[in-house]
């Protein structure tokens, strides 16, 4: 079961082909931050949410500058471990990391619209995120939304 919904065998195979062929990559190149970054996203993807937050976490490790897996833990945090708390750390951790990224502001904004049911919060990190990104269309469409 993944996100509430079946995985077709298909994609349960294909996700765990891609874990292990991830996994022999990084054997030869443990620093590869992009493969740690996928390998979490497949990780996922087959449901093996504590192998996705290890590998995250690690890639946090490996590239504290970088805001893709702070930005993918919050996310798993939010829909599927169900920790609020810890979703809004990684979501914010992200975000100043890679303040400049319209898609982290709009993530953790409906995160506090659809599973923290607060449009207060949900309203202020958008207009946090304009104020780094001014006239983002995207940050602009989801704030008339919350009016």
């Amino acid at each position: 079961v993944y996100g509430g919904a079946m995985v077709s065998p298909e994609a349960t195979t294909l996700a765990t082909e891609k874990i292990l062929l991830l996994q022999a990559l990084l054997k030869k190149n443990t620093t590869d931050l992009k493969s740690w970054i996928n390998l979490g996203i497949y990780q996922k993807m087959a449901g093996d949410y504590e192998g996705a937050l290890l590998s995250w976490k690690y890639a946090g490790k490996l590239s504290p500058t970088n805001y893709v897996s702070f930005g993918n833990l919050g996310d798993l945090y939010a829909y599927f471990l169900k920790d609020n708390g810890q979703a809004e750390l990684y979501y914010k951790e992200a975000i100043s990391k890679g303040p400049t990224q319209a898609n982290l502001y709009t993530q953790l904004a409906e995160v506090y619209r659809d599973v923290f049911k607060d449009l207060d919060k949900a309203r202020a990190i958008i207009a946090e995120g304009l104020t780094k990104i001014p006239n983002d269309p995207n940050l602009l469409q989801l704030q008339a939304s919350l009016k």
